[in-house]
């Protein structure tokens, strides 16, 4: 909804994590606040399935965005955001993608709340947005079963 055609496109030149960064902020930029990130397990944890826990991450994006919240869909990136990965950091945990995608996101305030999915505890990702979050005083929910 806070896309333009021209953020779709750039997704596609990303050569980094700051490119991406880039789009995100301007994404974000013309989302009305306050401003939901869900959090949980994608390439750690969960289902043990990158694939399942993208779905697991739609449907609760949808079923909040139902609820008439406002979110930082951050699905759009991940395509990028695996094969940035698989360039930079293969064979090893994405550290660099926590540091110079999701940090600055999260400290800049352009999101305001991080809604957590019941198992984000299995994931090393979501656990580290957490500390991260407490760190900087974001406001937490703990989603529950269904969401």
């Amino acid at each position: 909804m806070y896309w333009l055609p021209e953020d779709r496109e750039a997704l596609s030149l990303a050569q980094n994590y700051r490119d991406l960064l880039a789009i995100a902020k301007r994404v974000l930029s013309r989302t009305p606040h306050p401003i939901i990130q869900v959090c949980g397990p994608i390439s750690t944890g969960g289902t043990g399935s990158i694939e399942t826990n993208l779905k697991r991450f739609e449907t609760a994006i949808n079923a909040l965005k139902a609820r008439g919240l406002e979110l930082f869909d951050q699905l759009p990136f991940e395509g990028p955001l695996q094969a940035l990965t698989l360039r930079l950091e293969a064979n090893k945990y994405p550290k660099r993608l926590l540091e110079e995608f999701y940090l600055p996101i999260l400290e800049s305030r352009l999101v305001d709340e991080l809604y957590f999915l019941p198992d984000w505890q299995t994931s090393i990702g979501a656990r580290w947005e957490h500390e991260q979050a407490l760190r900087i005083g974001l406001k937490i929910t703990y989603l529950e079963g269904g969401f």
